[in-house]
């Protein structure tokens, strides 16, 4: 039987969803507050994050918040985030990279057991590393 044919694919999308079924339960279990958390010089990355973080909210029922890092003034308090948070953060990708300016920021953000969707926003080009970043 090839990888391709209809009885593999029905299985895979079978395990796949009950898989995505019991994280998103895992979520829902767990999450009391949705954090948008962008740096977006376009405000495209804005526009793509918050709507995913709201949609989140929304579903669950929770509280939404949003935090703009886009201007160095905006990054100068320090960001902590606890184990009932989920946290939708993002940034373009230029060259396949994260800007130069945020990838450092990122790093002294103290997750304290918050969930983490990352976001990476690009052109005509590719992500690369972008989220591993």
């Amino acid at each position: 039987m090839a990888f391709g044919s209809p009885l593999v694919l029905i299985f895979c999308y079978q395990y796949i969803s009950s898989y995505v079924q019991f994280y998103w339960m895992t979520i829902i279990n767990m999450t009391y507050h949705v954090t948008a958390l962008y740096f977006s010089p376009t405000l495209t990355t804005k526009k793509v994050v918050t709507t995913i973080a709201k949609g989140i909210a929304e579903r669950l029922h929770i509280p939404y918040s949003e935090v703009d890092i886009t201007t160095p003034a905006q990054r100068e308090g320090k960001l902590e985030f606890d184990e009932g948070d989920l946290v939708v953060f993002g940034a373009p990708v230029y060259i396949g990279r994260m800007p130069n300016l945020i990838s450092p920021y990122f790093k002294t953000i103290t997750g304290g057991g918050a969930l983490g969707v990352p976001v990476a926003v690009y052109g005509n080009r590719a992500y690369d590393d972008g989220l591993i970043e």
